[in-house]
């Protein structure tokens, strides 16, 4: 198994398959295993990067990530589920920043997201 699929393994096991199997099935389970499986389908671009997200405080937090110019412009594009979150990202640099009851947390960036998968762990 590569890195890219062991990046979706340890998605599905530690937060989906344990709701799905409690019947724990909520809005926020519902949408975050549909960006699952639309994000497993391009596992195999070569174009992108499998990014795993996650926060040294744990789970819980939103999940927000920009090229560089675009955080200075503090444009950011917020990731549908909380961490702990897989992206498919273009390869490229990035800034990755959690935020928890609003306030931001945490920054971490620029990112080179070169390699099929890429783990990056925010400090907070």
């Amino acid at each position: 198994m590569n890195d890219r699929l062991l990046a979706y393994k340890t998605e599905w096991e530690g937060e989906y398959r344990p709701a799905i199997f409690t019947g724990n099935v909520g809005p926020a389970v519902f949408s975050g295993v549909h960006l699952f499986y639309e994000n497993l389908a391009f596992v195999n671009d070569e174009n992108k990067c499998t990014t795993y997200v996650t926060g040294a405080k744990g789970a819980g937090a939103t999940v927000q990530y920009a090229e560089p110019a675009d955080a200075r412009r503090d444009n950011w594009l917020e990731a549908p589920t909380p961490t702990m979150v897989t992206l498919e990202l273009d390869r490229g640099f990035y800034m990755f920043r959690l935020l928890r009851n609003g306030a931001e947390t945490g920054r971490m960036g620029p990112v080179d997201c070169d390699h099929p998968s890429q783990g990056v762990e925010v400090p907070e």
